[in-house]
């Protein structure tokens, strides 16, 4: 096996994303197995369960840009075509008629 410095980083990046993941998701299944520890209120009607949730979706949002934008740095493809009329195109070289 190579060492980890040879290995594909988007091979990487992925198996990063998938572990900060599924991590949280296993501890989601356990505790949800067990009614009684996700109503445990935490501060006033918010609950453990209900943290938890808030807490793995915030994460889940956090790694997906993590990811987005580690694979858009390291991606090999060129940039994609820039329109030339319309919202977003880029200023001519004339200026404005």
């Amino acid at each position: 096996m190579p060492p980890a410095s040879t290995q594909n980083p988007a091979a990487r990046s992925r198996r990063a994303f998938c572990t900060v993941n599924a991590l949280p998701l296993a501890a989601s299944v356990l505790l949800s197995c067990s009614a009684t520890i996700g109503g445990v209120a935490v501060y006033g009607r918010l609950t453990l369960g209900i943290g938890w949730a808030v807490l793995q979706l915030a994460l889940f949002v956090a790694s997906t840009w993590w990811y987005e934008s580690r694979a858009r740095t390291r991606s090999d493809l060129p940039d994609p075509p820039r329109p030339t009329t319309g919202i977003g195109a880029a200023p001519r070289a004339g200026g404005a008629r």
